[in-house]
């Protein structure tokens, strides 16, 4: 581990802890419908401010984790999100 994954140039998460992101963001908008920037802030617990919650939004639409819809995100149509449990 220790690998940094670059989010944008003022953020970088360790690789595991953005795929343990990943899973709880695709969970989230599986149970519960699109998210914004103040529920992403619920999901990923932590005092992530809308300065950083609009990068990591962008991060997990390049992935394919997410789309943009409006000032939402829902889950990008090729992403199967984790089962919980």
């Amino acid at each position: 581990s220790g690998d940094l994954v670059k989010i944008s140039d003022e953020l970088h998460y360790d690789r595991e802890a953005l795929q343990a992101i990943e899973e709880r963001v695709g969970r989230a908008i599986a149970e519960r419908g699109p998210l914004g920037a103040s529920e992403l802030k619920e999901v990923i617990g932590g005092g992530i401010s809308r300065k950083w919650a609009i990068p990591l939004f962008e991060f997990l639409d390049k992935q394919k984790i997410t789309i943009r819809q409006g000032d939402l995100r829902k889950l990008h149509p090729s992403y199967d999100p984790p089962s919980s449990g």
